[in-house]
């Protein structure tokens, strides 16, 4: 009897069904229990995650639109595909909860888990080209070495104003995801306060310093009156 109950079980198709299904499923919601970890949105607009722009474009293009719909799809690109490895070592990262890779495509706040205003302000800060972080560097009074200076200038300024008219779009499209955030930011920037104190969190003064002159040029200068940003930036710190 023993011996047929174990040539049964050992046989069984539905047995073996039901063992792949389960291991399937535990799979599949690795990643949803992880972001639940670090306090993640899954819906997180795959927009926002820094990753190059040909794997956003990719990834837009197949109708992946959220964080986790992201995920999902780069578990599935093959190893030699030849896009979307930077989607792999960002899932790589999440998979190990690593938070300092993490952080390099998110804007998670350590030990203290979510997604946040101040550092997604300062990713965009990281990515911009350097005569663009130079110029806002300058622009807030920042003191550059003689190299510096000779890069910044070395920019056309039309050039500079392009990728900030394109930053200040992707400024207000966080703000409409970070409400209740970008309201205590505005509150700050209108009422004079610390708004370098609100982005401490960055933890890197460079990127603090470009963060809070793209905070001021947001809060301070009307969408309708934005055509111009370089030139009406000196106005807001008294230049």
């Amino acid at each position: 009897m023993d011996i047929l109950r174990e040539t049964l079980a050992f046989d069984d198709p539905f047995s073996d069904m039901v063992d792949a299904v389960e291991s399937e499923s535990a799979e599949d919601d690795t990643f949803e229990r992880i972001l639940a970890k670090l306090k993640i949105p899954m819906d997180y607009p795959v927009a926002f995650i820094h990753i190059s722009a040909e794997t956003i474009k990719h990834l837009q293009s197949q109708g992946i639109d959220t964080l986790i719909q992201a995920i999902h799809f780069g578990q599935g690109l093959a190893l030699d595909a030849q896009i979307g490895a930077d989607l792999r070592t960002f899932i790589n990262g999440l998979g190990l909860i690593d938070e300092a890779s993490v952080m390099q495509h998110l804007p998670y706040r350590r030990s203290v888990g979510n997604l946040h205003l101040a550092e997604a302000v300062g990713l965009i800060a990281r990515d911009l080209d350097e005569p663009v972080q130079l110029e806002l560097l300058s622009q807030a009074g920042v003191s550059l070495s003689d190299d510096q200076e000779a890069l910044r200038k070395g920019a056309t300024p039309s050039s500079i104003e392009a990728s900030l008219q394109i930053t200040m779009e992707r400024f207000d499209a966080l703000c409409a995801w970070f409400t209740e955030e970008a309201e205590e930011l505005e509150h700050i920037c209108k009422k004079g306060e610390s708004v370098e104190r609100y982005f401490i969190p960055i933890n890197e003064s460079r990127r603090e310093y470009v963060a809070t002159t793209l905070a001021r040029a947001k809060f301070g200068i009307p969408k309708s009156e934005r055509r111009g940003v370089l030139g009406k930036l000196s106005g807001l710190f008294g230049h």
